[in-house]
């Protein structure tokens, strides 16, 4: 019947082929599939877990683009299970140490659509300074930024049974509660992405199993004009004898404005790209720096009491006195 009402179209096309076109024209169509976190950006220790999301975009004749998580409809797969595996939900488990890919397909109106990213697996924390850890304490513990993908570091101490007290940021299992609000790396540096908050846990694991948890918030308020600002370097005082203890500290060759005397912290802005010297006073009890502060010179003894960070963005560093 459609067929034979085609002459009266006068373009060659049947009458059914026609609004099959125009169907297609005004359906959706999925364009992309968006993995959160990104690669680089999901974490998890030995037997600890860290969850995926799939943002699967689609497009419309004559619409703006539109966003849809699509995490349970998507069909997820690990690339190297011996690192770690991932469930239908987008749950992925920590196996072993090491980075593995991580990948998310979706069936689209025209073919497969993938999506990728990776996940981080670290080594279950050791306790190395002489006794098991006892708990875990993440600085600091709230962060505000001004404008969208700003940045922020995160540094996770643990203190040992003995009262001693270590940098375990490269070791513990970061996550970010939202990550439309906010992403964060196996180095605790977080990304704002969207207004809102969000709430990051660090995981410390020894054996397989989760000995403490601890946990701060992240919040992105966009206000007009604050892109100009300076980045932040601040500066923690932690540890038993950290009441004792001095930070200061400024752009190479010169003084200030970093000084962390009686407070348990100081911050200083500097303009992108400078390179700061940090001088903790007395040596006595210091047990060294969160290991994004480089020791300084590099080929002084350990733990230096002098460390070199170049401000790229805000970022946050740790002084340990034990």
């Amino acid at each position: 019947m459609l067929d034979r009402l085609a002459p009266r179209l006068g373009f060659g096309l049947s009458l059914s082929s026609v609004l099959f076109l125009l169907a297609g024209c005004l359906s959706k169509s999925l364009t992309s599939l968006q993995v959160l976190p990104a690669a680089g950006g999901a974490t998890a220790a030995v037997g600890q877990t860290s969850q995926f999301q799939a943002l699967a975009v689609y497009t419309e004749s004559g619409h703006a683009t539109t966003t849809q998580d699509m995490t349970d409809q998507a069909t997820w797969q690990s690339s190297t299970p011996a690192i770690a595996t991932i469930s239908s939900t987008g749950l992925a488990t920590g196996v072993s140490t090491g980075t593995g890919p991580i990948s998310a397909t979706l069936q689209g109106a025209f073919g497969t659509v993938v999506g990728t990213s990776s996940i981080t697996v670290t080594a279950a924390v050791s306790g190395g300074g002489g006794g098991n850890l006892s708990s875990l304490a993440i600085i600091p513990t709230t962060q505000v930024v001004n404008t969208l993908n700003e940045t922020g570091q995160f540094i996770a101490i643990g203190t040992l049974a003995t009262g001693t007290s270590e940098d375990l940021t490269n070791q513990v299992a970061w996550s970010s509660s939202d990550v439309k609000v906010a992403t964060i790396n196996s180095s605790g540096l977080v990304t704002g992405l969207n207004t809102g908050m969000t709430t990051i846990t660090g995981i410390a694991t020894v054996s397989g199993s989760a000995v403490t948890t601890a946990t701060a918030t992240f919040t992105v308020i966009p206000i007009a004009g604050a892109g100009t600002q300076l980045p932040t370097l601040t500066v923690y005082k932690v540890g038993t004898n950290a009441a004792g203890g001095t930070i200061t500290g400024g752009v190479m060759g010169a003084t200030g404005p970093i000084d962390c005397g009686s407070g348990s912290e100081c911050v200083g802005s500097f303009p992108v790209g400078s390179q700061v010297i940090l001088t903790a006073t007395p040596t006595l009890h210091f047990g060294g720096w969160s290991a994004n502060c480089t020791p300084y010179p590099n080929n002084s003894a350990a733990p230096s009491n002098m460390c070199m960070v170049t401000v790229n963005d805000n970022d946050t560093v740790g002084a340990i006195f034990n």
